[in-house]
Order: C-alpha cells, then structure tokens, then sequence
C-alpha cells in the first residue's frame, strides 16, 4: 500500500464514524422528543442538520478538489485540506453560536436562521445537479466553483430579503427549493439507472 492510498483511507475514516453519530444523534432525538416535547426535538435537529451541512460542504469540496480519477490525494494540493477543515470548524462553530442564540431568543428567529442556513446548502447542490443533468462540463475547475459559489451567494440573498419581506414568500421559497432538490436527485437517479442499462443490458439498482 502506498503512502498516498493510506493517506487517502486515513482521510475517509471520517465517512466511516459518521454513520455512528448519526445513530447515536437519533437516539438522543427520539428521547429528547418523548421526554421533553417537539420544540426541543426540532432544536436538536436543526443544530445536527447543521452540523451535517458543514461536514457534507467540507467532503465535497475535498473529494472535487484535493483528490484525482484513481482516489489519492493530489500533493501539490494537500495543504488545502488543513485549510478547508478550518473553515469547515470555525464556520460550524460560528453558525452554531448563532443558532445557539437565536434560540435562546425566539424560537421563530432560529427557524428563520436555520431556514436560511439549509436554502444556502441545497441551493449550492441544485446547480450542480442540474449541470450534470443537462451534461455541462468545464475545463477549468475554477470557473465551475466559482459559478456555484456565486449561485449560491445570490440565492442565500433572495432567501434572506424575502425572509425580511414576507416570511410565508420565505417558506414557499424553501418549500420549493426542497422540491426542485429531490426531483433532480429522482432525474439523476433515474439517467443513471438508464445508463446502466444501456451499457450493460439491465437495469441497475442502487
């Protein structure tokens, strides 16, 4: 095994444990929930689905950036990966903070901000999806982040006026933001299932 495999499996050890806090974190929410009352089982899922966010942002952006076609890390970009890790914690822990407090305000106040916070990540993920969807490739990797980031930023934007503006504009944004999401994962899915097929004579189930 080669230095650079085992640094790629050292890094992928993360992939592995999360599974067991997820597992661990649905506990502690069904208790929460029959013990405490709904508003504090929301709480607690809107602090994971936090969590979840950063950590799913952080492994995109090392899995499209630091590694190549054969899963090793690229060396000439591995300092990046310390970086990226920092700002995935500082960005978690300030969000975290920030929710944290609105809580402590009004229940409607962290709803707004976690409203806002899970447009932002499923924004970023629809332009993506719809790229592979239509097939758009870029040959310059830049140029490709750089849409997304910008995409992303002017969504988060149109979210937060129109959460200022009118919050049920703000929820019907979400609402459909939500459902543009899960039917171009069901596309994906489905052109993926017909490829498979094509090339190999059958159908593929995932």
């Amino acid at each position: 095994m080669t230095p650079e495999t085992k640094r790629f499996l050292r890094n992928r050890k993360l992939q592995a444990i999360v599974p067991w806090f997820g597992i661990a974190g649905l506990l502690v929410l069904m208790f929460s929930a029959f013990m405490s009352g709904f508003p504090l089982f929301l709480t607690e899922i809107g602090f994971v689905a936090n969590l979840y966010y950063w950590t799913d942002e952080y492994n995109w952006i090392v899995q499209r950036i630091l590694f190549n076609d054969d899963h090793i890390i690229d060396k000439k970009k591995e300092h990046l990966q310390k970086i990226l890790l920092n700002v995935a914690i500082i960005g978690a822990i300030i969000t975290t903070i920030l929710l944290g407090y609105l809580r402590s305000q009004n229940f409607i106040f962290f709803s707004c901000a976690l409203g806002i916070i899970s447009g932002s990540y499923f924004t970023s993920r629809l332009l993506e999806n719809f790229l592979w969807i239509i097939k758009i490739t870029f040959t310059d990797f830049k140029k490709y982040y750089l849409l997304i980031a910008d995409f992303t930023i002017v969504g988060t934007l149109i979210l937060t006026i129109l959460m200022l503006i009118n919050k049920i504009a703000f929820i019907v944004a979400l609402v459909v933001v939500g459902l543009l999401y899960v039917l171009e994962k069901d596309i994906i899915s489905e052109m993926k299932k017909r490829n498979s097929k094509n090339e190999a004579g059958y159908d593929c189930i995932e």
